[in-house]
């Protein structure tokens, strides 16, 4: 039957050979899928023949003594029929049985659509399998996967995963859009064995509190505790609190006269600076400008006669007086005074918040004046 589907014994033999390892150039086309090679025979002797150029097959049928079987050889096209020794050694091929019973399917393992129960494929083969994790719970998860291979483990937790916003989450691995507000760049530095609150207001980093160092940054010593007298001729960097008085030290920082400003040694740490005129105008710009700054740079207690602010910006404006240019200590508890690092006039610059007014005034006053000093901190 199978010859005959082929052509008939005289060419079957040229589509059942191999396309190689047949000798003499005795390969075949193999167009039927049969895949014969010459595996030789062993005869009734026991010797072994013929491998490399000629094949045979045992059938089932016997012919009287003998049993039926087919043969190819390296010199033709043709599927020879023969008889010979039962006791001869040939190769055998299996055929499918007649009463068979389909079952339609792919059968192909590598596809979605595998049945293991199939034996005959029907094309239904269409997916094949993607490995990988199929949970969109974890972070290992592969859209393009289909088939669960076990390699899910880690959960999503979703969050701000940027830490330059103050939303951030370090157990958050997945980031939400949450991140909405940059975290304050300003880093708190210290200065004479005093570390300073900061605040970030606009683009700027002030100080949060006044400044209270007794050195210069190079470590010499400002003068400290000179009399009316002293205070009111010298032309040098000096420092005072107000009324001498520790608890004043501690609410209100320290007074430093212009010279101490100015001083080439520096007054606040490194990094930072007593802020120019023009940076204290940048800084009421941000806040509305000059008429309604003062409200929201004073603190919320402090001042008297319901002087207070609301202190939106952070700055903690306190009411800390100054040292006049004659030696006496005055308006602490209504005013505020803070130096810029500007001269204007026979003066310098500076910035006043007043208990009864929202506003911040813009003046210069003489050198010898004791104010309170802010930093802020260097452009980068």
């Amino acid at each position: 039957v199978m010859t005959d589907f082929l052509g008939g014994e005289s060419v079957a033999g040229g589509q059942m050979k191999t396309t190689y390892g047949w000798n003499d150039g005795g390969n075949g086309t193999n167009s039927s899928g049969f895949s014969g090679l010459p595996g030789g025979i062993r005869y009734l002797n026991g010797d072994f023949y013929s491998a490399g150029s000629f094949g045979a097959w045992w059938s089932s049928s016997l012919d009287s003594s003998y049993a039926w079987y087919r043969y190819l050889d390296n010199y033709g096209e043709s599927f020879y029929r023969n008889g010979d020794d039962q006791r001869s050694g040939v190769s055998v091929r299996c055929v499918r049985d007649a009463d068979f019973s389909p079952i339609q399917g792919c059968t192909n393992p590598a596809y979605l659509e595998y049945d293991a129960a199939a034996n005959t494929d029907d094309g239904s083969c269409a997916t094949l399998i993607v490995n990988g994790c199929t949970n969109p719970a974890y972070l290992e998860y592969d859209a393009a996967a289909n088939t669960d291979d076990g390699s899910c483990a880690t959960l999503i937790v979703n969050g701000c995963t940027n830490p330059a916003y103050l939303e951030y989450d370090a157990a958050a691995n997945t980031d939400d859009g949450s991140c909405a507000t940059l975290a304050s760049s300003c880093v708190s530095p210290t200065m004479d064995g005093h570390t300073y609150s900061v605040v970030e207001i606009g683009d700027q980093c002030w100080f949060a509190e006044n400044l209270r160092t007794t050195t210069y940054l190079n470590g010499d010593a400002i003068p400290a505790g000179l009399s009316d007298g002293d205070w009111s001729s010298t032309t040098s960097g000096a420092t005072a609190v107000y009324d001498e008085s520790a608890s004043n030290l501690e609410t209100y920082g320290r007074l430093y006269n212009w010279y101490a400003v100015a001083d080439a040694r520096g007054l606040c740490p490194s990094g930072w600076h007593v802020p120019t005129d023009g940076e204290w105008t940048v800084m009421t710009d941000f806040l509305g400008g000059e008429s309604v700054a003062g409200g929201q740079m004073k603190t919320t207690y402090g001042w008297n006669n319901g002087g207070n602010g609301t202190n939106a910006s952070g700055f903690s404006g306190l009411p800390g007086g100054s040292r006049y240019s004659n030696g006496d200590f005055l308006n602490a508890g209504y005013f505020g005074y803070w130096w810029s690092s500007s001269p204007g006039g026979t003066g310098a610059w500076g910035r006043s918040l007043y208990y009864d007014y929202e506003n911040v005034t813009r003046y210069y006053d003489f050198q010898r004046n004791g104010f309170c000093v802010r930093c802020v901190r260097d452009a980068e």
